[in-house]
């Protein structure tokens, strides 16, 4: 574990707040697997406080980091009075004379961004540009448009910082007491359309549908070999997609069992009569929602099928 030294508005552990200090913000640098797996509780009570999305928290990160990480792990953290108030789940690797810093789960599409506590908004730039050194490259790719700390990082003397959109990822919030009212949204016609379509094709075809829905590790290793059927159907045509397959299969499978014993997620698995047809992941944020669904496929129907 690295302690970084103090610069600009960062104080020394130690140092008592001034009216020209609002109060120590102290970095510190985690690169060691245990120490950042001792970070748990207070980097979950974070993200909540945060409302962080489920690729900056630690159950994603750090099973990420056992399964396939390479390199070095850079878990960065601001403490303000000993309290955790920012964090970064990083990871860097050495290209040529330089390191490249990414986020954990960097290369499976996932949004991350700094985790930062309500208040504490500058902490966000103090993390960004203590992590911005002289030989490191921020490759920040796949995060928040408002990435917390961007101004300061792009504030930095003799430093390039480039920020351009790739691409958009809509997050709908599911609310379980009324799992379907999204889609009496306007914007969403197009979509119950295509849905009651599909209902009636099912209908015509004398078929059952029905839904197993996994909230324990023990469920989910009973569903595998249905899970993997319906990945395998799906993803016969990119196998380098199949996230239930090496090399991704043990981090999502360790992924997936961790947040069910937590109650931070379901698995969803979709039968027409007894074969299973489509799976989908949703990611809990809290007791009454359900935010993001991180995994989702429909197996391609049988050609005598119905079309689902």
């Amino acid at each position: 574990m690295n302690t970084t030294p103090s610069w600009g508005d960062v104080a020394r552990p130690g140092d008592a707040p001034s009216p020209d200090r609002p109060g120590p913000l102290t970095v510190r640098v985690v690169d060691d697997a245990a120490a950042a797996e001792g970070l748990r509780e207070e980097w979950d009570e974070l993200a909540d406080a945060s409302g962080a999305g489920p690729f900056a928290r630690p159950d994603y990160g750090l099973a990420w980091w056992r399964h396939l990480g390479h390199g070095r792990l850079l878990v960065a953290t601001v403490r303000f009075h000993g309290r955790l108030v920012a964090l970064a789940p990083l990871h860097e690797r050495r290209v040529g004379p330089l390191t490249v810093a990414r986020w954990l789960g960097h290369g499976l599409g996932t949004i991350a961004e700094p985790v930062v506590r309500p208040g504490h908004e500058r902490a966000a730039g103090v993390l960004l540009q203590h992590l911005a050194t002289p030989r490191r490259v921020l490759d920040l790719v796949e995060c928040r448009e408002s990435l917390p700390g961007l101004p300061a990082l792009q504030q930095l003397p003799r430093r390039t910082t480039t920020a351009a959109p790739r691409d958009r990822c809509p997050v709908a919030d599911i609310d379980p007491a009324d799992p379907l009212a999204h889609l009496a949204l306007r914007e969403h016609k197009s979509m119950r359309t295509s849905l009651a379509a599909r209902q009636r094709r099912i209908e015509r075809a004398g078929l059952q549908m029905r839904m197993e829905v996994a909230e324990t590790a023990e469920h989910l290793d009973a569903l595998l070999p249905d899970l993997l059927a319906v990945f395998d159907a799906a993803e016969a045509g990119h196998p380098r997609q199949h996230l239930l397959r090496p090399p991704w299969g043990g981090f999502v499978l360790d992924y997936l069992r961790e947040t069910l014993e937590q109650g931070r997620s379901v698995v969803l698995l979709g039968y027409l009569d007894d074969r299973p047809f489509t799976l989908s992941t949703r990611r809990c944020s809290g007791p009454a929602r359900s935010r993001s669904g991180s995994v989702g496929t429909t197996r391609p129907p049988a050609s005598s099928g119905p079309a689902t």
